[in-house]
């Protein structure tokens, strides 16, 4: 009973702050953390939420991932990424939470100090698609990692096939795989790495995420073919095995696709 009173004591704060700062705002927002807001059913009419400085741990465009402990969950709104680069401090964050193409959370307002900052919803397609049920094994094989290096002799076998990559590190450096020099995200493996593929925005996103958190990456790859522009010098000093293709990535609990 004490948090709940608390949460509406909550609201009706945020509300005040709000017209204080000569914004205008009708519904209340219930404070709530992250874990409560998802899992622990407390009552807010609209689905409306505030947050207390949530750890924005990666944003890009109208995107951004939050972490709570061990939760991590998407928050949306036109123009998102701009105005949480430079959040620093105590802020607070009101947001609707929406149920389709996945959980995620829009956000209404950011306030910090005086300032108030109104955000209008993202438009349709932000959110990557999400599915619970994973993908076949039959066409994501189980593959023998450890044997492939950057000897063409040693990915052969894998030409054209999607397999599963249980555990990885992702890193973005210059390489010359081409000749010339660029800036690329690398698929770390135990004997070799892969340059990942003409990444998306989502695929982005989520490489962004795992480096920025130091997590592992899990999630389902394409070996295409056999290089051809690379020379071998370059492969072995560096230990390249080609390119990949990203399909899906395991992330906090959940499966995303991303082609």
């Amino acid at each position: 009973m004490m948090k709940v009173l608390c949460s509406l004591l909550a609201a009706f704060l945020i509300a005040g702050m709000i017209s204080g700062c000569g914004g205008e705002l009708e519904e209340t927002y219930t404070r709530a953390s992250l874990r409560e807001a998802n899992f622990e059913g407390i009552p807010s009419p609209g689905f409306k939420f505030s947050f207390e400085s949530p750890e924005m741990i990666v944003a890009e465009n109208d995107l951004a991932i939050a972490r709570e402990d061990n939760l991590l969950e998407f928050f949306t709104g036109r123009g998102l990424a701009e105005e949480v680069k430079g959040l620093t401090g105590n802020y607070i964050v009101g947001a609707t939470k929406k149920f389709n193409p996945m959980v995620h959370y829009q956000v209404d307002f950011i306030v910090q100090g005086q300032d108030t900052m109104f955000l209008e919803p993202a438009g349709t397609g932000i959110l990557p698609k999400v599915t619970k049920e994973g993908f076949d094994k039959s066409v994501f094989e189980d593959i023998t990692l450890e044997g492939l290096n950057y000897s063409t002799r040693t990915t052969s076998e894998i030409i054209d096939t999607k397999f599963k990559v249980p555990q990885a590190t992702i890193s973005y450096e210059e390489v010359r795989y081409d000749g010339e020099p660029e800036m690329a995200y690398l698929l770390n493996l135990e004997n070799v790495s892969f340059i990942i593929e003409e990444p998306g925005d989502h695929a982005e996103l989520m490489l962004k995420a795992y480096i920025n958190e130091g997590f592992y990456f899990k999630g389902g790859v394409e070996f295409g073919s056999r290089p051809s522009a690379s020379t071998r010098n370059y492969r072995r000093a560096n230990d390249i095995g080609g390119k990949v293709t990203l399909h899906y990535v395991e992330f906090g609990g959940k499966t995303i696709p991303l082609q």
